[in-house]
């Protein structure tokens, strides 16, 4: 229940009581700032109180009151009460007792507590006792730090907040009056515990000067064994709700309703202690974290004193949950070259890097680098690390294993962390779904290198769903793909590839391939330099529903930069924004839907330079449908417009590029066959080309419906404006507000 909530309730009981009431209410509403630390807490608060009394006779008195407090440091805390006083035989003596709820809130938790307390008070001297008693489980953990091994388990320093049970009692009494100044004097005591918190018997003293009934300031000094000494100041304001008398009865009170609704006298704030606990660690599960240690140059019982010689014995002794734990030991891989397969919700580390262990109640534990090298594992006979659901694989080197570096088939949540892969005989990393299950895998901080096929392959089966998130990894010099991502029909995926390195793949650098029912793609940041084929690959095919978000990679020596291909009846969303593409082979950049489907592209910001082929190459055919939008970019190439028959390219928008075409013509459009549409706009662009700034070619019943404005056009070598139409084109042109500079031939060269 929330703060809000809690005070809302408060006030409508109070609202509640004195509505019920058949006679005057007395009330109070006070404002007070404490100043200094108290009792289970730091700092100083400002508090809002109103009380009001529904007193059904001169004798019978219930009550209740509501305090809201802020602390200097920004928390809250509450209390909300009923109470009852009782006019004893109408003498003026009140014996009461009264029941509160309190709460606190803190930086990550609510403390709560119930109190009750029991007073007497008259004109002569006031008795007043008070118990706290904290709801259960009410502490909060503030911090675990990782203290060591002992045997099988993690020692933590578990710093926990707790709220404490205990009590206090005072006397006090008003001994002297200076007109409307008014003097009263309380001592007692207070006794406060919860496990290794106690304040044993603390002594507190306060004095109180107030004015009339509307102000006061008090003055208190406590001491105990757990808080030690505190000294501590209010001030209060309060607007009383009765009539004033002139009636002196109550030597220090101005009426009888001012003594009987005076505020009880109680420790406001839940008290809260700090206390360090040596614990062996929980995990999610609330068990104890069992943990097996392996070091080859060891021969014992895989305690963190004695460790395994061998991984197999590790394996062999662990269960679902354990930790198995791996030295560098001699820096060989004796005792290490059988490979390991993992059982359920089982992490995996290695000695030489940072580990984050999880505890119960969300918490993490991070536990620093125990030796200064990495362990080497392998398997002579298959795939090093054999995954089984829910894995954390962190700190290997893996080295030239028989089959797979690290693979896994429908393996829930994993996370791959500074893994070094070389030499795997397939590929590196391989991941599976199938059958509707739902997988996430994040690859961190890794490297997979010489891998006789792809340094990671991740393929979501029918149904499945496989969520990818790689980032800060190195994929080098692979048989295949660097990095590859495929999902089937009606599979589904999202795949974030950021801030990777890869370099000297077989094939593509990074290819995606979705041919399920949803693939989401975000490739940014990435350097990728000599692959073989593309730098990044995107493809969708069959029914698949693919979006591609590819910004801020650089590119260098592929044979193609950016492929965006489009197959059947799938349609893909692409997006491209400042890339830098340079030194490709063939085509810089690629929209290519020639196959069919559905394809909408946007291309922003990118720089094209020192490509061999097209700088932007635009294909549409087999009755596809190519929609365009490319905007502000640099290229030093052709960009070439290539519908084939009964497919279109709409393009909504070519504008404010700057093009430098070495070798060929700045924009060319040539369809092929029957029913090839281009439609466009084409508009502030500055284009200089040592063949036709703009060549548009058609035959066959080929439409174009184009628009050019604002456009800068320098051929150097050819014309500015060259259209050839031939057999039943149909060209349609609006030529608006272009700058068509000197040329060796003509500005406009339009044949049909």
């Amino acid at each position: 229940m929330g703060k809000t909530i809690k005070v809302a309730l408060a006030l409508i009981f109070l609202s509640t009581l004195c509505m019920a009431s058949n006679v005057a209410i007395p009330g109070r509403l006070i404002i007070k700032h404490f100043e200094a630390d108290g009792v289970g807490f730091n700092g100083g608060y400002s508090t809002v109180e109103a009380m009001m009394a529904a007193p059904t006779s001169n004798r019978h008195i219930p009550f209740a009151d509501l305090r809201y407090h802020v602390f200097n440091r920004g928390r809250s805390a509450l209390n909300g009460g009923i109470g009852y006083r009782y006019n004893i035989a109408g003498s003026g003596v009140l014996f009461g007792m009264n029941a509160y709820y309190d709460a606190r809130w803190t930086t990550g938790q609510t403390f709560s507590q119930f109190g009750g307390g029991l007073e007497l008070l008259s004109r002569f001297m006031d008795f007043r006792f008070n118990g706290y008693f904290p709801v259960k489980r009410s502490y909060e953990i503030r911090s675990d730090k990782f203290l060591g091994f002992v045997g099988h388990n993690i020692l933590v320093d578990e710093k926990k907040r707790l709220a404490l049970t205990g009590g206090n009692g005072e006397a006090g009494f008003y001994f002297a009056r200076l007109g409307d100044l008014k003097m009263y004097l309380a001592g007692g005591t207070y006794y406060f515990k919860r496990q290794q918190c106690v304040t044993n018997w603390g002594k507190r003293g306060r004095l109180r000067f107030s004015w009339r009934d509307n102000i006061w300031a008090e003055f208190a000094v406590q001491r105990d064994d757990l808080y030690k000494t505190n000294y501590q100041g209010q001030v209060a304001f309060q607007l009383p709700f009765w009539k004033k008398s002139r009636s002196r009865t109550w030597s220090y009170f101005p009426n009888f309703e001012a003594m009987m609704i005076q505020p009880p006298v109680r420790d406001e704030i839940i008290v809260l202690c700090d206390v360090n606990i040596y614990k062996p660690a929980r995990g999610p599960n609330g068990e104890v974290i069992q943990v097996f240690f392996v070091d080859n140059t060891s021969s014992s019982d895989g305690t963190f004193e004695s460790p395994y010689p061998t991984l197999v014995q590790a394996q062999n002794a662990s269960s679902p949950g354990n930790i198995i734990y791996v030295y560098p030991g001699d820096g060989t891989t004796t005792g290490m070259d059988a490979g390991i397969t993992l059982q359920a919700n089982q992490p995996f580390y290695g000695t030489g890097v940072e580990q984050i262990v999880r505890l119960n109640g969300g918490r993490v534990l991070p536990i620093p680098p125990l030796s200064s090298g990495t362990p080497t594992i392998t398997n002579l006979a298959g795939s090093a690390i054999t995954l089984s659901t829910n894995n954390v694989v962190r700190g290997f080197n893996i080295s030239s294993p028989t089959m797979r570096g690290i693979v896994g088939s429908n393996p829930g949540t994993i996370i791959v962390d500074h893994v070094n892969c070389s030499g795997a005989m397939t590929n590196g990393l391989e991941l599976t779904t199938t059958g509707g299950s739902v997988s996430q895998l994040f690859l961190t901080n890794s490297s997979f290198s010489t891998s006789g096929m792809s340094g990671a392959l991740l393929s979501a089966g029918s149904s499945s769903t496989l969520n990818t998130t790689v980032e800060n990894n190195t994929f080098n010099n692979n048989v295949s793909n660097g990095f590859a991502y495929t999902n089937a029909s009606t599979a589904k995926g999202t795949v974030t590839f950021t801030n990777n390195t890869l370099s000297g793949n077989g094939t593509d650098g990074v290819d995606f391939v979705g041919g399920g029912e949803n693939l989401t793609a975000t490739i940014s940041n990435n350097t990728i330099n000599n692959s073989a084929m593309s730098a990044i690959n995107v493809t969708s095919s069959g029914t698949a529903i693919v979006n591609a978000t590819i910004n801020n990679n650089t590119i260098t020596t592929a044979a193609s930069g950016i492929d965006i291909v489009s197959n059947t009846s799938s349609t893909i969303t692409a997006s491209l924004n400042m890339n830098t593409v340079s030194m490709t082979s063939s085509n810089a950049i690629i929209f290519d839907n020639s196959l069919g489907g559905t394809a909408n592209a946007t291309a922003t910001n990118n720089t094209i330079s020192s490509s061999a082929g097209r700088g932007f190459y635009l294909l549409s055919g087999n009755s596809g449908v190519l929609t365009l939008s490319i905007n502000d970019n640099t290229v030093n190439r052709t960009n070439t417009f290539s519908p084939a028959a009964n497919s279109t390219i709409n393009v909504s928008s070519f504008a404010n590029n700057v093009i430098n075409a070495t070798g060929g013509s700045g924009i060319f459009i040539d369809g092929s066959g029957s029913g090839a549409n281009v439609t466009g706009t084409f508009s502030g662009n500055t284009i200089t080309a040592t063949n036709n700034a703009v060549y548009i070619s058609g035959s066959d019943s080929r439409n174009y419906t184009l628009t050019f404005s604002s456009n800068t056009l320098q051929s150097t070598g050819d014309y500015n404006f060259y259209v050839v139409a031939s057999d039943a084109a149909v060209y349609s042109f609006t030529l608006t507000g272009n700058t068509i500079a000197n040329s060796p031939f003509n500005g406009f060269y339009i044949t049909a």
